[in-house]
């Protein structure tokens, strides 16, 4: 039996028990997620907190469990999916970003964060700890409109962006940084995360949310570095796709030789730059002058 854990996404603390997460809205689907895993537990999914909806009834079930060495993933008792262990959550994000955009056939994901102004979007690559996440609240504190700040994927038509649906986060280290523009930040609860402190805002009442966004005006590779005078520096195709694979980017769903190519044409026809940086309003500036070209 599923062990129920704290209120949104809790932890069981029974180990190898079933956990129960809670039943979620992913596009028009109430999704109720149970796990037996040690890679995704309550934690992960407390990043969706603005999308669980309470005393709802499940349209499906979906388990993610361990069977040592591998981990299946499993919809309404049907085996839909088995990876290795260490895949586990790559599986999940792509069945929950092919429930949320239902309908929209997905190129490829990136591990990136991404804005929009007046139509137009940043798309934002990167790995863990380059800064993505600070600059980003930045700069949806000053008007930018919210897309994400885990994972993107790109539409295979015309590469559209479309992200997962997760709540803004901040880790600790940028807490004060952006404490001013969000009145209540130093309140809410902090998780460990992946060996990191991080606090989650929901889009109610802190930030404007949009479902997708066109197709990025740049791609931008930003950079953290303490004491740096702000650079924007143009990047080659062959420089920006070593960047983009760099970000734990991957195809989704068949891979073809032609889904192969549309990504590639799509990385050689966008501009790419690194944005290194140490002061969020002059970084803010460098990606405003981006979207006004």
């Amino acid at each position: 039996p599923a062990i129920p854990g704290e209120a949104v996404g809790g932890d069981c603390r029974t180990a190898g028990a079933t956990c129960d997460h809670g039943v979620f809205q992913f596009g028009s689907s109430c999704i109720r997620f149970l796990t037996a895993s040690a890679e995704i537990g309550g934690k992960y999914f407390r990043r969706f907190a603005h999308r669980v909806v309470s005393g709802a009834t499940a349209d499906h079930l979906v388990e993610v469990v361990e069977a040592s060495p591998s981990c299946r993933l499993i919809v309404d008792g049907t085996v839909v999916d088995e990876v290795p262990e260490a895949a586990a959550l790559g599986c999940l994000v792509d069945f929950l970003l092919e429930r949320e955009h239902a309908g929209q056939p997905l190129m490829a994901r990136c591990h990136a964060a991404a804005v929009v102004r007046e139509g137009r979007s940043i798309l934002m690559p990167g790995d863990s700890g380059v800064g993505k996440s600070t600059l980003t609240a930045y700069l949806v504190a000053t008007g930018m409109a919210y897309l994400g700040d885990d994972v993107v994927a790109l539409g295979e038509e015309d590469a559209s962006l479309f992200p997962l649906p997760t709540c803004l986060s901040i880790k600790a280290g940028s807490w004060q940084l952006v404490e001013r523009h969000y009145p209540g930040l130093m309140q809410r609860p902090s998780y460990r995360l992946y060996e990191r402190d991080v606090r989650y805002l929901e889009p109610p009442g802190h930030y404007t949310t949009l479902p997708s966004g066109p197709p990025p005006a740049a791609i931008v590779f930003p950079a953290f570095v303490p004491g740096a005078a702000t650079r924007l520096e143009a990047l080659s195709p062959l420089a920006a796709m070593v960047r983009f694979v760099g970000a734990h980017t991957c195809l989704m769903g068949t891979v073809t030789e032609d889904k192969l190519l549309r990504l590639i044409r799509f990385v050689e026809r966008t501009p790419a730059y690194e944005l290194s940086y140490s002061q969020l309003p002059e970084a803010e500036r460098a990606i405003a002058g981006l979207l006004a070209t």
